[in-house]
């Protein structure tokens, strides 16, 4: 029997539906705007947003305190979309 939970996910799958996800977000946030603004919004959205996911998740530097990393980050991005 398939199970979802058991199936691999590839970088690929999971950023065309990052992607999907975030056009939506912005779409709401901000309203509507150009197709080629939105794309490129949503697409350095989700690239920072993976990135940065890796790096804490996998390979986080010891000396960086992670809450305060993550808090960083979240308050760049949110800046980057304001209205």
């Amino acid at each position: 029997m398939y199970s979802a939970a058991a199936a691999p996910i590839s970088l690929r799958y999971l950023e065309r539906r990052l992607l999907v996800l975030t056009r939506g977000y912005l779409l709401n946030l901000l309203g509507p705007l150009p197709d080629a603004e939105l794309e490129v919004k949503a697409y350095v959205m989700v690239s920072v947003g993976v990135a940065s996911s890796l790096r804490i998740g996998l390979e986080a530097p010891a000396h960086l305190d992670r809450d305060q990393v993550i808090g960083e980050i979240a308050r760049m991005v949110s800046g980057w979309l304001q209205p």
